[in-house]
C-alpha cells in the first residue's frame, strides 16, 4: 500500500467514513458496525473513546499540552508538570 503525503499528515479524510462524530478507517467501518449491534444486543453501549484526528485538531491538542493549558500524562496515568520542562524534554 502506498500511503500519500496528505494521508501521512492527517490532511485528508478520503480513505475513512465518519460515525457518531468519529472517523474509522473504510476497511473496519462495517466490522465496527456489527461489533456495536452485537454489544448492544447485550446490553452495552459501544462509543469509540479515540479517532482519526485530522492535522489541524492534532496541532491544537499537541500546542495545548506543550504550553500546558492540556493535562500531560505519564506512562501510569499521572500528570506531569510540563512547566518545570524544557522545550526539548516536552517533546519526549
Amino acid at each position: 500500500m502506498i500511503i500519500s503525503r496528505d494521508l501521512l499528515f492527517g490532511f485528508s479524510t478520503n480513505h475513512f467514513e465518519k460515525k457518531d462524530g468519529h472517523y474509522l478507517n473504510k476497511d473496519v467501518f462495517y466490522s465496527y458496525e456489527q461489533l456495536k449491534k452485537k454489544a448492544n444486543a447485550d446490553g452495552f453501549d459501544l462509543k469509540i473513546a479515540s479517532s482519526f484526528r485530522n492535522f489541524e485538531r492534532q496541532l491544537i491538542i499537541w500546542n495545548e499540552k506543550f504550553s500546558g493549558k492540556r493535562p500531560c500524562l505519564d506512562e501510569h496515568e499521572v500528570p506531569v508538570d510540563v512547566s518545570s520542562l524544557s522545550s526539548t524534554k516536552k517533546f519526549f
